[in-house]
C-alpha cells in the first residue's frame, strides 16, 4: 500500500486550490491593467509631446529665422528662452550656419 500512495499527487484542499487560482487570477489581471494603463499614458505623453513640437515648429521657428536673418540675438535669446520654459521641452539648441 505504501507504493500506492507514493504514486498519488499531494492532497490539497479545496479551499487552498482556489485561493491559488484567485490570487493568479488577480496577479494577471493587476499585471494586464498596469500594462494596459503604461500604453495609454505612453501614447497620450507621445501625442502631447509631438503636438508641442508641431506647435513651435509653427510660431516660434519663422520668427527665429526672421531674427537670424536680422541678426537680433536678443530677441533670439527671448524666443529660445520661451521654447525651454514648456513643461515638454528639456533643453533647446539653434546652430546658425555661420556657427553661432
Amino acid at each position: 500500500m505504501a507504493g500506492e500512495n507514493s504514486s498519488l499527487p499531494p492532497f490539497r484542499s479545496l479551499t487552498s486550490t482556489l485561493i491559488h487560482s484567485i490570487v493568479i487570477a488577480g496577479a494577471l489581471c493587476t499585471i494586464g491593467v498596469a500594462l494596459l494603463q503604461l500604453a495609454l499614458t505612453y501614447h497620450t505623453q507621445r501625442g502631447t509631446f509631438e503636438h508641442e513640437v508641431h506647435l513651435i515648429a509653427q510660431t516660434n521657428v519663422p520668427l527665429l529665422s526672421v531674427n537670424l536673418w536680422d541678426i537680433e540675438p536678443d530677441a533670439i535669446r527671448r524666443q529660445m528662452k520661451g521654447i525651454v520654459e514648456r513643461p515638454q521641452i528639456a533643453h533647446a539648441r539653434l546652430l546658425a550656419v555661420t556657427g553661432q
